[in-house]
C-alpha cells in the first residue's frame, strides 16, 4: 500500500494532514469525504451571496438580476421610471378591476404597445410582483439579514421592506392579485 501525504496550512496557523491512499477502498473513501466538503463550502458561498444581496437590496443598494418594469439602477438603487411607472399603475388597476380575460389582454396590449406587450405571461409577471409594493423576496432569514421579516411563506421565501419606492399599494396588489386568481380559477372550472 503506497501512501502520500500533503499538509494543508490553515489561516488559523494549524496544521492539517490528509493521507492520500491510492488503495481503491481508502482512496474512494477520502475522495469522497473531500468533495462532501467542497460541496457544503460551494453551497455556504452561494448562500452567503444570496443573502448578502438580500441585505443590500433591503438596504437601498443595488438590485442584482433584472430591474423590474418601470425601474431602473441608479447609483446602486432603484428608481422609478416614471413613463413606465403610470403603464405598471395603470396595469394594476385594470388587472384589479377586470382580471386577465381575453377582453382585458386586448386593452393592455394597447396600453403596452412598444413596452414588451400585453401576454398575459408579461402581464402576470408584473403583476405578481412584490417588489412592485416595495417589498424584497429572499432565501435568507431575519437572523441572516439583522431584519425582521413581514412574513415567510410556504417556500421558506422570507419578504423584507425594500428601500426602493413601490409603484402601488399592497392593497391593489392584493386586488389584483385576486382577480388574477379568480380569473384562473372560472377559465379552469369552464364545462367542456
Amino acid at each position: 500500500m503506497s501512501k502520500t501525504t500533503e499538509s494543508i496550512q490553515p489561516t488559523s496557523g494549524t496544521s492539517l494532514v490528509l493521507a492520500s491512499v491510492t488503495d481503491a477502498p481508502e482512496s474512494a473513501f477520502l475522495n469522497g469525504l473531500r468533495s462532501l466538503f467542497a460541496q457544503h463550502e460551494l453551497e455556504l458561498i452561494r448562500h452567503r451571496v444570496r443573502c448578502g444581496t438580500a441585505i443590500n437590496v433591503a438596504r437601498g443598494g443595488q438590485h442584482h438580476g433584472t430591474v423590474p418594469f418601470g425601474y431602473q439602477e441608479r447609483n446602486g438603487s432603484m428608481v422609478i421610471v416614471q413613463t413606465k411607472a403610470r403603464i405598471v399603475k395603470a396595469m394594476f388597476s385594470h388587472v384589479a378591476k377586470f382580471g386577465l380575460g381575453r377582453s382585458s389582454l386586448g386593452k393592455l396590449d394597447k396600453m403596452l404597445s412598444g413596452h414588451g406587450g400585453g401576454s398575459a405571461e408579461f402581464v402576470k409577471r408584473i403583476v405578481t410582483n412584490r417588489a412592485y409594493y416595495g417589498v424584497v423576496r429572499t432565501k435568507c432569514h431575519s437572523l441572516e439579514v439583522g431584519i425582521e421579516p413581514l412574513f415567510v411563506d410556504h417556500d421558506g421565501f422570507s419578504y423584507f421592506r425594500g428601500s426602493h419606492e413601490p409603484l402601488v399599494s399592497q392593497s391593489l396588489w392584493e386586488k389584483a392579485n385576486a382577480r388574477i386568481v379568480t380569473t384562473r380559477s372560472r377559465r379552469n372550472n369552464r364545462p367542456s
